[in-house]
């Protein structure tokens, strides 16, 4: 997590900026918007564009799975050379106000809302998580 400062008319402004990473894309999180980013062989095996924005207003919940509960059964489900299930074995999901979440671990890595993490990044996906679900709740 890294806190920007920037300087708006005479004060100083502090925003949250947090980064995680995947073998499969990354996620970037303001103040204000969630940023999915799928390299190029996970936009060719899903079908989403490169490159998603959300805004954190819309988002109503977040979904998790992280790798120790599921990443040995996804990695069993595909053996297949450059499958995604053994590079990204945790999940996380974001859902947005008016659009209907695929549901289910293997659905939901084809959601366009969602990315899978592996293990070492896990605890950078576990902040995306607390961050977003701490602005959920000042919201209600």
């Amino acid at each position: 997590m890294h806190e920007l400062h920037k300087r708006e008319s005479g004060k100083s402004v502090t925003q949250m900026r947090i980064e995680a990473h995947s073998p499969v894309g990354s996620i970037l999180v303001d103040d204000e918007w969630v940023t999915i980013t799928r390299k190029i062989i996970s936009t060719r095996l899903v079908g989403h564009d490169a490159e998603k924005r959300i805004a954190i207003s819309s988002i109503v919940a977040v979904n998790f799975r992280g790798v120790g509960k599921y990443g040995s059964i996804l990695g069993r489900l595909s053996k297949s050379p450059g499958s995604t299930a053994n590079l990204a074995t945790g999940l996380i999901q974001f859902v947005v106000h008016g659009q209907e979440s695929k549901r289910g671990l293997i659905t939901a890595r084809y959601d366009e809302n969602s990315l899978g993490f592996s293990s070492a990044g896990q605890p950078d996906f576990e902040r995306v998580r607390d961050f977003i679900q701490q602005r959920i709740n000042e919201r209600r």
